[in-house]
């Protein structure tokens, strides 16, 4: 007998099986060749954050090296708050240092904006670090060529607000390395735009 649920995905209204999802190796590499290249600015993407002000990014990260972790389904919260844990971590005292979790709320979650807040609220320790987009989620999943919405997509900017590094999956030690050799040479005095 099958077994099927809902997906909760706030991004589509489809019901998915309950089989076992595989992350091919190259996932990483999908969202480099998807509509964020390396080296042009970040499209600006506006939400709200946790304590009820509006921010528009990259704008409010301008001047910071930054590291921003998409999100497309409650699936990927793990991820996303995984990436942002490390970095809060590793870097979070760095004064020219700035982070975003950005959950892309979708479809039929639209209407359920004020529980969806009133729960991450609640469940979310850095209120002014979480940018809850409602809205506006298909070309933001089409620049990151999404194929499996429970990973965390990640944008990592420079001061100016170009993308410099861009990765998409689940959190392992070895991308985290990488990653904070990429935010401490963004960091460098020598760093050069």
């Amino acid at each position: 007998r099958r077994h099927t649920r809902c997906s909760r995905d706030w991004s589509s209204d489809v019901c998915s099986s309950d089989l076992l999802a595989v992350i091919p190796a190259e996932a990483g590499q999908q969202a480099k060749q998807a509509g964020l290249p390396v080296g042009t600015v970040l499209p600006q993407v506006t939400g709200e954050d946790l304590t009820g002000a509006k921010i528009t990014l990259p704008d409010a990260a301008k001047g910071r090296v930054t590291l921003i972790a998409f999100g497309f389904s409650y699936d990927s919260r793990t991820p996303v708050e995984a990436w942002s844990e490390q970095v809060r971590k590793t870097f979070g005292s760095t004064p020219d240092f700035s982070w975003y979790q950005v959950p892309m709320v979708g479809g039929f979650g639209r209407l359920a904006k004020p529980f969806i807040m009133g729960g991450m609220r609640k469940q979310t320790p850095t209120p002014r670090n979480t940018v809850v987009v409602f809205g506006g989620v298909g070309p933001w999943k089409e620049r990151f060529a999404v194929k499996n919405d429970a990973l965390a997509y990640l944008v990592l900017l420079d001061r100016s607000g170009v993308v410099k590094w861009v990765h998409a999956g689940l959190f392992d030690a070895t991308t985290a390395s990488t990653l904070d050799q990429q935010v401490q040479a963004l960091l460098s005095p020598t760093a050069t735009p």
